[in-house]
């Protein structure tokens, strides 16, 4: 009988297999900007939080300032983010995304919903309704874990 570990390997396997998946559009920009998984994660809370001092940035993204500083120079040096002087206290600095960082994300969200869309129309549509029940109990068994474990 295969057993949950088991399963786990051939799930994060497939996984794997669509990441090896040639990128396109947003991706591909991402990758030749060198954009690392934290530069994107910045850019997501921007998006729904434009004008984010640093320190609420840092907190957000459980890093330091001075890391957050780096990351955020990298974004601002690609021209997807801007900075703010805070109108009320000149010695903050306010974050959003330049208007060339919210196209990019909306490509991004784009691309993934049609990556999706793509893996998905391989499954007759009982099937895709049955696999999104199967991830949901999934998901919300491992919310439960994660919840339990932090309140003991």
């Amino acid at each position: 009988m295969t057993t949950s570990r088991e399963y786990a390997q051939q799930f994060i396997q497939l996984i794997d297999r669509t990441k090896r998946m040639p990128m396109d559009g947003a991706y591909a920009k991402i990758h030749d900007l060198g954009l690392s998984h934290s530069h994107l994660r910045a850019m997501f809370i921007l998006e729904n939080q434009p004008g984010l001092p640093m320190k609420d940035l840092a907190e957000a993204l459980a890093m330091t300032p001075p890391s957050v500083t780096v990351l955020t120079r990298k974004l601002e040096a690609s021209g997807l983010l801007e900075r703010l002087q805070d109108q009320v206290d000149s010695r903050r600095v306010l974050l959003r995304l330049s208007t060339d960082g919210a196209r990019m994300l909306a490509e991004m969200h784009n691309a993934h919903l049609d990556r999706f869309t793509q893996l998905l129309s391989g499954l007759s549509p009982s099937d895709q309704a049955q696999f999104l029940v199967l991830m949901n109990r999934a998901v919300e068994a491992l919310e439960r874990m994660y919840r339990e474990e932090s309140e003991a």
